[in-house]
């Protein structure tokens, strides 16, 4: 059972974040970074919205349908506003910079993972600044040296160490993430290595992912998929085709490692018609991002351009008509679910039988 509990909150708008008061007097207001949140009207009330933010719904209810659409406008503008001020390079520090104190909160959640706290490769103090980064995220260092560095020598004499020469790193770098030379083996053939790739991509297990990747699996193959939308698909298509915000990282891995973001189904689709057949703009905003091809049509002569604007998919139109003629930012926000931790507003009740579900009246 559902029972929905309405509590009246005094709510402010500035600089990107929204501030909700808790309902107790002595503990601090919430902010919500809105960069981390969508606005979504209530279809089945005129006067509410929600607020979706990375890891949980917030629900508003106004004093009527003319309000609703007055608080969902400004939540809307405030967060198209801090973002362009962030691409024109906006300066402000601490919390009136929308992005600074994202990118604070991300990478504060990051090094809270084992082994996240030096370097994965060296071990010096710090995180890492590259591919390694959204992997830290989703795996941890630890983790992730578990499948790259399980092969090195007993003396641990080939890891660099925080004094090592720019030299040394290179070296190592090459051989542990391009030659591989030290990663665990997993899969004994190519026909295991493509279905562990179609459950990676189902499950949604980065961890997979990346074994797969260190087992020199060849992302670009067609994957064994007996249900699949078109014959033909790639681990890409079936992880766009699959996507949701919790799994825009897989989507990431696989742009970032298969060498060829525009491989066609046996109809002729790349994962960019994917993309626009399902409505994911966050997702084409990636692709976008690793440079694949909005010129390349399906067997019914259709491109992903084409497709949007037959769907009327309206973002997904516009990016692609940004990219079609050189305005496309590739800098833009892509909203990731971090799964960040958040402050607890709801004051249900534990021991009753019902479910509570808390929504905010807004003064």
């Amino acid at each position: 059972r559902i029972r929905k509990v309405w509590q009246k909150r005094k709510c402010s708008v500035k600089n990107g974040f929204l501030t909700i008061a808790h309902g107790t007097a002595n503990l601090p207001p919430a902010k919500l970074n809105l960069l981390t949140c969508q606005v979504k009207t209530n279809p089945e009330e005129k006067k509410s919205f929600d607020l979706i933010s990375h890891d949980r719904t917030y629900h508003f209810q106004t004093e009527d349908e003319q309000e609703c659409q007055i608080w969902m406008s400004v939540l809307q503008n405030s967060k198209e506003e801090a973002l362009n001020n962030a691409f024109k390079g906006d300066h402000s520090t601490g919390e009136n910079n929308i992005v600074q104190e994202l990118t604070k909160e991300i990478i504060s959640d990051i090094q809270k993972m084992p082994g996240n706290d030096v370097c994965c490769d060296c071990g010096a103090a710090g995180i890492d600044k590259d591919l390694t980064f959204l992997l830290a995220k989703n795996i941890g260092n630890i983790a992730f040296n578990e499948i790259m560095e399980v092969g090195l020598p007993a003396d641990d004499t080939v890891k660099p160490v925080s004094s090592s020469d720019m030299i040394a790193r290179k070296d190592y770098i090459t051989a542990k993430y391009i030659e591989k030379r030290y990663a665990r083996k997993k899969y004994v053939d190519n026909a295991s290595k493509l279905h562990g790739l179609c459950d990676a991509v189902k499950n949604r297990d980065i961890y997979a992912l990346v074994q797969l990747h260190a087992d020199g699996v060849d992302l670009t193959e067609t994957i064994p998929l007996a249900n699949g939308h078109e014959h033909g698909e790639t681990a890409l298509h079936l992880a766009v085709r699959s996507v949701d915000r919790t799994s825009l990282h897989i989507v990431d891995f696989l742009m970032q490692n298969c060498g060829n973001l525009d491989k066609q189904t046996v109809k002729g689709s790349t994962a960019l018609h994917y993309c626009c057949l399902t409505d994911n703009a966050e997702c084409l905003k990636l692709l976008l991002r690793g440079k694949a091809s909005i010129e390349i049509a399906n067997e019914a002569g259709e491109t992903s351009l084409d497709i949007a604007k037959r769907l009327k998919h309206t973002q997904c139109e516009e990016l692609l008509m940004q990219a079609l003629t050189g305005r496309f930012n590739a800098h833009v926000h892509v909203e990731y679910e971090w799964r960040l931790h958040h402050v607890d507003l709801d004051e249900s009740d534990d021991d009753v039988d019902d479910k509570i579900q808390v929504g905010f009246i807004l003064e």
